[in-house]
């Protein structure tokens, strides 16, 4: 996909990945439901990569959410596993297209419906989801498998109806001098939070999910104001700004952002309108009004204004 077709403009440098996955869960901790619960199993000795540490934060974000969704009608556990390997070895046959050396192998596996073969056949396919419209959308697989091969790795995957889901993710490791740990908080992994998406024509709402992805910003994206509303109740913290259309049948884009206001009061909220020059009487809790139709320039600066300087950049045209 395009987002992850310039690696010249990763932001790599030695990261834990241990230490990713750990705040990657934290998050994901958030949204647990009753009789649903996450277990690690992280490597005793530290495992370092070169890599992008917002896109591989991501990374397990989305595999985590996707398994816990898995499991929403029943209960189950999501369990993350990692384990230093070294290549070649007859344990990963289909890696013999990787370099040969230390590997950290990371397992994600859900307890959850799972997939078809039909589904499996097509699951990195880009822009190929199971999930209705207003339901959603995540990161993506193919985006997944996008960062993965851009990192010099790997990821497989195992599953069958009824029997949950494995994911397995290879990166090779490097020997850097030791990290120093933050003293403080971690880089804002607030800021890097998902875009909340809300537009009730299906259409607009592809087009802007497409341009957020294309910035390397996550998005969850719904047609239905009321769903948008129910999820970030559910998971406040997993969203770092609302974009939100002003003229929606159901719920209007400022009522919306005033529920979301009074659930995260931080949240930035920007507001799609094609009535956004006028700001006489417009509520002061909304941030930004963004004229419609969008541009790609005008969302980007909005974006970076507000969240976490995303990794790569998208081509612009025009």
């Amino acid at each position: 996909m395009l987002v992850f077709s310039r690696q010249k403009s990763l932001n790599r440098g030695p990261c834990d990945l241990g230490e990713i996955i750990e705040n990657a869960t934290n998050l994901l901790r958030h949204r647990l439901k009753k009789g649903i619960e996450i277990e690690l199993g992280l490597s005793p000795t530290t495992t370092i990569i070169m890599g992008d540490q917002g896109q591989m934060q991501q990374v397990f974000l989305n595999l985590g959410n996707n398994g816990l969704r898995a499991m929403e009608e029943k209960c189950g556990k999501l369990k993350i596993t990692s384990e230093r390997i070294s290549l070649p070895s007859a344990s990963f046959p289909s890696a013999h297209n990787l370099d040969a050396g230390d590997y950290v192998c990371v397992r994600v596996t859900d307890q959850g419906t799972g997939i078809t073969p039909e589904v499996m056949q097509r699951i990195f396919d880009p822009f190929f989801s199971t999930r209705e419209v207003g339901q959603g959308s995540g990161l993506g697989l193919s985006v997944v498998h996008g960062v993965i091969k851009n990192h010099g790795g790997m990821v497989r995957v195992e599953s069958s109806p009824g029997h949950g889901t494995n994911f397995e993710i290879l990166l090779p490791l490097i020997e850097p001098e030791p990290l120093k740990k933050s003293s403080g908080p971690p880089a804002p992994a607030e800021n890097r939070g998902a875009v909340l998406l809300v537009d009730d024509e299906e259409t607009v709402m592809g087009m802007l999910a497409t341009m957020i992805k294309r910035l390397g910003f996550d998005v969850m994206a719904f047609n239905n104001p009321e769903l948008a509303l129910e999820e970030f109740n559910a998971t406040p913290n997993l969203f770092g700004l609302a974009l939100l259309d002003e003229i929606m049948p159901a719920m209007p884009g400022t009522e919306l952002g005033k529920r979301l206001k009074k659930k995260r009061p931080e949240i930035p909220i920007i507001i799609c309108s094609g009535y956004s020059a006028d700001t006489e009487g417009k509520p002061g809790y909304v941030n930004v009004w963004l004229d419609k139709p969008v541009t790609l320039k005008d969302l980007q600066a909005t974006l970076e204004r507000f969240l976490a300087r995303p990794s790569i950049q998208g081509e612009q045209t025009g």
